[in-house]
């Protein structure tokens, strides 16, 4: 019973889970409150929003484990969850269970909000998460953008709903850091859906995947992946531009976050080096927890930054 306890949370990948749960709740108290002080919606709300967004991705994981039973018996074996410890009847049952739960939760949240259209956001979530487990993920890019789209939406969606329904002027910069962070989100999490695809090649060649890696093979996958990783060494290089020019002028321009932020740009520089030389299964699994990293270390600059500029 403890086996099958601890499998589950290994089943919704708990660890990314809090990631994600994270993230928004650091956007939300260390950077909007901040510096966009405001009563509605209430954090009951917003907390409401972390639930169904983890919600989602927990069903999420549990609909591309169940698709990808054949796969991962030859790319993770030790890792196998589905059929083993818990059954795929059982695992079906919580996937529905997560995703209802999540869309009676977010169409309440979208009325109260008094922005009921919002609700779509998340049926759209439940809908790509599914269609991509069952036929995208073995399409060739289609998976691995809409898998990061999804992820960047989980920075962009806190401003959704939070912001956006007050309907007043926010700041600039609050638009301007969230579709930042929003980008960065995107192409971080593309270049390690690439990575990811690279490490699992042997398994998705058996099940004929038509994912990028195996249309283009590894030397052309890889220099995508160096080219996506070059172009957020380029991101950051804007990022720093601005900090730079508008030194102690805004949040996130003093001493202390430029250098901060060059610890990211010397970060993303080794990820460069590491992806464009890399051949192996282990190498490959090495770039895919060192971009979760970098990942971390990018969420972690919006409360650093919040707290230098105070």
């Amino acid at each position: 019973m403890k086996s099958r306890f601890f499998d589950f949370f290994r089943l919704i990948r708990l660890k990314n889970l809090l990631i994600i749960a994270l993230t928004q709740i650091i956007v939300k108290f260390s950077f909007i409150d901040v510096l966009f002080p405001h009563d509605f919606p209430s954090d009951t709300h917003f907390l409401l929003l972390v639930f169904i967004t983890v919600f989602i991705a927990a069903a999420g994981y549990i609909i591309n484990d169940i698709y990808d039973v054949e796969t991962d018996k030859i790319n993770k074996p030790e890792e196998l969850i589905i059929g083993k410890s818990i059954s795929s009847r059982v695992a079906i049952s919580w996937y529905y269970f997560l995703n209802t739960l999540a869309i009676l939760m977010g169409t309440y949240l979208s009325f109260k909000i008094g922005e009921p259209y919002l609700v779509f956001i998340f049926i759209f979530f439940v809908f790509s998460l599914w269609k991509y487990s069952k036929t995208y993920k073995n399409s060739f890019l289609i998976g691995n953008i809409l898998v990061s789209f999804i992820t960047s939406l989980s920075v962009l969606n806190v401003f959704l709903f939070d912001v956006f329904p007050i309907h007043e002027r926010c700041d600039r910069v609050i638009l301007f850091v969230i579709i930042f962070y929003t980008i960065f989100s995107f192409l971080i999490s593309l270049s390690r859906e690439i990575i990811k695809d690279l490490e699992d090649l042997e398994g998705d060649k058996i099940q004929n995947s038509n994912n990028l890696v195996i249309n283009l093979g590894i030397v052309k996958s890889r220099n995508i992946v160096t080219f996506i990783n070059s172009l957020l060494f380029i991101i950051i290089i804007v990022w720093q531009y601005f900090q730079i020019s508008l030194h102690n002028s805004i949040w996130g321009s003093d001493n202390l976050s430029i250098l901060y932020t060059f610890l990211i740009q010397i970060l993303l520089f080794i990820l460069i080096v590491k992806s464009s030389k890399s051949t192996t299964k282990k190498e490959f699994h090495f770039i895919s927890q060192f971009i979760k990293f970098i990942m971390i270390i990018g969420i972690l600059s919006i409360p650093i930054f919040t707290y230098l500029n105070n």
